[in-house]
Order: structure tokens, then sequence, then C-alpha cells
């Protein structure tokens, strides 16, 4: 997220990057010895300015979801760097209308106030209301449930 007045932190969990929209594996090339090496810095970004960080989720976050919503296995991604646009493109393309996901935005980065089932409308909504609303913004975990 862009650091304004508010800092906050955004993060979403998927089963799998969805590769086939604009995002690549972030990387740099290194040189040494004079030969060039590939250095995975574990995420992703996007032409557009949206940069994935892989984490460890944190407890506090798995402790809020449903005891039934299992995420092992999945990509914890943090949002590092993005403009309000931009995410409105990249998360219909990385969350599937039929789930699952999970979507967490915490202002100060500290705040968790809801804990939602969603779909992709709600979550950008909630989340939209979140960025212009600034020092009143509710934190929320959205999740939406694989369908069956």
């Amino acid at each position: 997220m862009p650091r304004t007045a508010m800092d906050a932190c955004l993060e979403i969990w998927l089963p799998e990057v969805n590769l086939n929209g604009s995002f690549s594996r972030k990387v740099r090339v290194v040189s040494w010895g004079g030969e060039e090496f590939t250095e995975d810095l574990g995420g992703w970004t996007s032409p557009a300015g949206v940069d994935l960080l892989e984490r460890e989720p944190p407890a506090h976050i798995v402790r809020s979801l449903p005891a039934d919503f299992v995420t092992a296995g999945w990509k914890y991604l943090r949002v590092e760097a993005a403009e309000w646009d931009a995410l409105e493109s990249m998360l219909p393309e990385q969350l599937k209308p039929g789930g699952p996901w999970v979507v967490i935005f915490e202002p100060h980065c500290d705040q968790l106030d809801m804990v939602v089932e969603a779909d992709l409308e709600q979550v950008l909504r909630l989340l939209g209301q979140g960025v212009r609303r600034e020092e009143s913004a509710l934190g929320f975990l959205a999740y939406c449930r694989p369908a069956v």
C-alpha cells in the first residue's frame, strides 16, 4: 500500500498465484565471477506497480478464521506497494469468484475489527472505504469458501 497519512497492511492469501494475469515472479539478476545468476526474491510483481511479498501467516489472523477454513499450503502475500487503481484491477485477477481466498486489511497494521464471509465486490467496497476513510477505517478479514 502506498504510505499516506495512515499506514495500513493489506494481505491476500491464495491457494496459488494466478500467473495468467500480469504478475511475474520477483527476481533480480546478480553477476558474480563473470556469470549472471537469477535470485528469487520470494514474491511477485506487476507492471502496474503491485508488489506481493511472500510471508508466514500471522497466528492471530489464522485464529480469526472459522475453524473449518483451512489455508495450509497456501501463498500468504503482503501487498508491499500499490496504488488504489492497480489494486482494483489486480484483485479480480487473483481472487476467484468461487473462492477460496482470504483478504486482510489492517489500518495501522494492528487493527482487525471484523471477520466476514464475502465476495469480491464486498471486499472491494470494504477496502475502498478503508482507504478513503483513513483514521476511522475499519480493519477486516474477509474470506471466501471454495465453491461446492
